[in-house]
């Protein structure tokens, strides 16, 4: 994520990461996150805060709707990537299409949105694309591919859509390639960014983690 490391340096955080590379592959298998795969989950950020994390930030978007579960089990704020984007997105209260990658995170980015835009008061239509071709081509090495895929997705979507959603921050790269697109095109890493700064600066509530 080139631009959380630039703003760590900028801002003097030391960043660490922790990957759990089977823990995606559980999901998949199970075919929804299930007990199992929080407890690993928890596990995984149970470590951070062990080594001394004083924020953890979660990049998996399928376990977004269980951030709250999470968060209840360490004193440590522990923060959804697509939270803060999603409830941007719901607050502009525009006809949104959210573009997800990994099927498990179809029906719980769009649950997200519509949570936000109820909490929020806005009324706007929402609909979900897998892009499954986007996936594959990322899984054998060809981020130019994938990037690709999303970005042509996007161009088409647009002429429809007042909103782009790139629902995981893997997604992040493609956003590159729609500077012109000539609507919003939302991703996860400058919203993160902003949570964090407002966290470290004790601004209160962060996508629902308590302030320091």
């Amino acid at each position: 994520m080139a631009d959380m490391s630039a703003t760590a340096a900028r801002e003097d955080w030391k960043l660490r990461n922790y990957l759990d590379e089977g823990l995606q592959e559980l999901v998949q298998r199970e075919g929804c996150v299930t007990p199992a795969s929080i407890a690993r989950l928890a596990r995984l950020v149970g470590a951070a805060v062990e080594d001394g994390a004083e924020a953890v930030l979660l990049t998996c978007t399928v376990f977004s709707p269980y951030l709250e579960l999470v968060q209840k089990l360490f004193s440590t704020p522990v923060i959804g990537a697509d939270r803060a984007m999603l409830r941007q997105a719901a607050g502009l209260g525009k006809k949104t299409a959210i573009l997800c990658t990994f099927p498990a995170a179809v029906a719980s980015s769009e649950r997200l949105f519509r949570s936000e835009t109820a909490a929020l008061g806005t009324v706007c239509d929402v609909d979900t694309f897998l892009l499954d071709d986007a996936a594959a081509a990322l899984k054998r090495g060809d981020r130019p591919g994938h990037d690709g895929i999303i970005a042509g997705k996007a161009r088409e979507l647009a002429q429809d859509y007042a909103a782009i959603v790139l629902a995981q921050i893997s997604m992040a790269s493609a956003a590159g390639l729609l500077n012109e697109l000539g609507v919003p095109v939302l991703t996860s890493p400058g919203c993160v960014i902003t949570a964090l700064k407002n966290l470290f600066g004790s601004a209160g509530d962060v996508n629902g983690a308590p302030g320091r």
